[in-house]
């Protein structure tokens, strides 16, 4: 079957057997190749979409680690796309700073410093912290009630979690926990400032850099940042928030810095 990229390189050429033959009135031809070419563009871009989300997830689980190599043509024929849309969502990773794309040397997975994993996360510990502010004290009751389901959720994730410790489930209940939070803090702004970061693929990965003591004391700062938001107590929220974020950036620093000695070794 031709891909939509083939079909859109043959466009121009349609356009003037089209005209040649005359079987249609101008108008009509350029309504026929603008719904042509924008069937086209919407089939590459879902492909883009899909590949932007292959790579992530494979940065996410490891598949990609930092500083490797991203092939265009591998991911391309792994994924059952062309490469035009591998390339665009790359470009998407770099734009969030995820890839490094390097003229005549492709891209690769960034390779972040054990200080920027700590610029990274403080930057998180504060936007999360007013984020509880917030949402201690505009948090309706039905707010409230949603938060302890989904805590409740995030503890139910870590109870089911699979021998070959998949965290896909207990990323989703986290980031749904977090999410809630900041949207019930009534602050647009700060929704979109929390998803550039907690949608780094990095923070995404530090749960299996935990012990299973480890993951229940998340699940404990939960509960606990849940109730003080239910009852009102900005201060408290904020400060619990702020422990649970810097916890785990101590973690993953010391992860980064382990892993930057064995590399020297």
């Amino acid at each position: 079957m031709e891909t939509p990229i083939a079909r859109s390189s043959r466009a121009i050429n349609f356009d003037k057997i089209v005209y040649e033959h005359g079987k249609f009135d101008q108008i009509e031809v350029e309504s026929i190749i603008f719904v042509y070419r924008s069937e086209v563009n919407e089939a590459v871009e879902d492909q883009s979409s899909r590949a932007y989300r292959a790579i992530r997830n494979g940065i996410v689980t490891g598949r990609y680690r930092p500083g490797q190599r991203l092939v265009e043509s591998t991911i391309a024929s792994l994924e059952g796309v062309s490469r035009t849309p591998v390339r665009e969502a790359l470009r998407w990773l770099e734009r969030e700073g995820v890839v490094d794309i390097e003229k005549r040397r492709g891209a690769r997975v960034r390779r972040l410093s054990a200080e920027q994993v700590s610029d990274l996360y403080e930057l998180r510990a504060r936007i999360e912290g007013h984020a509880c502010e917030l949402a201690a004290s505009r948090a309706s009751k039905e707010d409230a009630a949603e938060l302890c389901a989904l805590a409740d959720v995030f503890d139910t994730s870590l109870a089911e979690l699979p021998e070959d410790r998949d965290f896909a489930g207990v990323r989703a209940a986290n980031a749904a926990l977090h999410r809630k939070i900041a949207k019930t803090g009534g602050n647009p702004f700060l929704v979109s400032a929390l998803d550039a970061t907690l949608e780094n693929p990095l923070v995404l990965r530090t749960f299996q850099y935990f012990s299973q003591q480890e993951l229940g004391r998340s699940g404990l700062f939960h509960q606990l940042i849940v109730s003080a938001i239910r009852e009102g107590r900005s201060d408290r929220a904020a400060r619990l928030m702020i422990e649970h974020t810097l916890q785990a950036r101590d973690k993953l620093v010391a992860a980064f810095e382990s892993a930057f000695e064995e590399s020297r070794e």
